[in-house]
């Protein structure tokens, strides 16, 4: 696991998709970026954590605006591109490892 620190204060929109009554809602929320820690295997990295509160404007300034959120993004398939998010990922990070994860490293492990 490598941990990435900021140098400076970064703050991003995040599209956020939920149910309500039973319709799908979609929004942006501003984020205050904290820390990123990326996890990787031989070097690949299968996912990457983010923690962030919620971030606000308010007089042309960025303030938190709510508690410190953590999540997970997976690259479940091995080819880049993370598209799985578990919003729910809780600190410290134990991301689950996706199969081809799994699998290059019980292929590496039976050629030692």
């Amino acid at each position: 696991m490598t941990v990435l620190r900021p140098r400076k204060e970064i703050t991003t929109r995040l599209r956020i998709y939920y149910f309500l009554n039973g319709q799908l809602k979609i929004r942006d929320q501003l984020v205050i970026v904290r820390q990123v820690y990326r996890f990787d295997w031989h070097g690949k990295a299968f996912a990457y954590g983010v923690r962030y509160p919620w971030g606000a404007i308010s007089n042309g300034k960025v303030s938190e605006a709510g508690k410190e959120t953590q999540v997970l993004y997976y690259d479940d398939s091995g080819n880049g591109t993370f598209k799985t998010m578990n919003q729910f990922a809780g600190f410290p990070f134990n991301p689950r490892v996706p199969d081809w994860a799994g699998k290059s490293r019980s292929a590496s492990e039976s050629t030692r």
